[in-house]
C-alpha cells in the first residue's frame, strides 16, 4: 500500500482502521477498555484514543496488545490491512454508484 507522508486523511483512515480492529478484537476476547490497558500495561484512556483513531499505536504497543488480544502483532497488522481494503472497495463502490 503506497502512501505519502503527510497526507493527512491516509493516517486518519489508517488511525480509524486500527481502531476498528483493536475494538472488535477487544470485545471478542471479553475485555474492557481498562482490562486490556492492565493487561498490556497501558492507560486505559490510551486504548480509547487508539479505539477511537485519536492515537496510533507504535510498534511496541502492537506487541504489548497482541497477547491479550489473542493474536500476533502480525495478526493484528494484517486484520487492519483487510480493514483498509473493505474501506477502500466500499469507497470506490460508493463513487461508482454514484457516478462520481
Amino acid at each position: 500500500m503506497a502512501a505519502v507522508l503527510g497526507n493527512s486523511s491516509y493516517y486518519w483512515r489508517n488511525s480509524v482502521g486500527i481502531g476498528k480492529v483493536l475494538r472488535r478484537q477487544r470485545k471478542a476476547v471479553g475485555l474492557t477498555q481498562e482490562a486490556l490497558g492492565l493487561d498490556a500495561q497501558l492507560e486505559r484512556n490510551f486504548v480509547s484514543l487508539l479505539e477511537l483513531g485519536q492515537r496510533q499505536p507504535s510498534l511496541g504497543t502492537i506487541f504489548k496488545m497482541a497477547g491479550p488480544l489473542r493474536l500476533t502483532p502480525h495478526e493484528i497488522v494484517k486484520l487492519v490491512e483487510d480493514e483498509l481494503s473493505a474501506a477502500a472497495g466500499s469507497a470506490c463502490r460508493d463513487s461508482t454508484l454514484r457516478g462520481s
